[in-house]
């Protein structure tokens, strides 16, 4: 659950915004309380704020996540 969460992260700091994407999906997808993914999402912010990752990034990363998992959701 928070593995995948945690080597998006590392994908993100490294700007390799697929990977990070795809692990952050991976990881969401295997909350069965998806509230507790974007509790640990936001809380999260504060550590990759540290790596340069600015609000308006990381929103931006969040609402692909969403937009992405919708997705995935709807072809099942």
């Amino acid at each position: 659950m928070y593995g995948y969460m945690n080597l998006g992260h590392v994908y993100l700091i490294e700007a390799n915004e697929v990977k990070a994407l795809n692990c952050y999906i991976k990881s969401l997808l295997s909350f069965e309380d998806k509230n507790l993914f974007w509790q640990g999402m936001r809380d999260d912010y504060q550590y990759l704020e540290q790596y340069g990752i600015t609000p308006e990034k990381y929103n931006s990363v969040l609402e692909e996540v969403k937009s992405q998992s919708k997705s995935k959701n709807n072809q099942q």
